[in-house]
């Protein structure tokens, strides 16, 4: 579910930070769609390890911020 605001996704308890390092609007939806799609697809556990593992995967910290490598 793509969240307008940062503040909606903290309302609905969804991660704004990974390794105590806030993400953006669009890494926040970006992990969620990720969420949408496994959740879908079904036989998962936790959809939402496997979207943070993928983001970890495509990026990296830098500083105090994530970007993709």
């Amino acid at each position: 579910m793509p969240y307008k605001t940062i503040e909606l996704a903290e309302s609905a308890s969804f991660p704004t930070k990974i390794d105590n390092i806030k993400l953006t609007l669009a890494q926040i939806n970006s992990i969620a769609s990720c969420y949408d799609q496994v959740k879908a697809q079904g036989g998962v556990s936790s959809p939402m390890a496997i979207c943070i593992s993928s983001f970890k995967k495509s990026h990296k910290k830098s500083k105090k911020s994530w970007v993709k490598k």
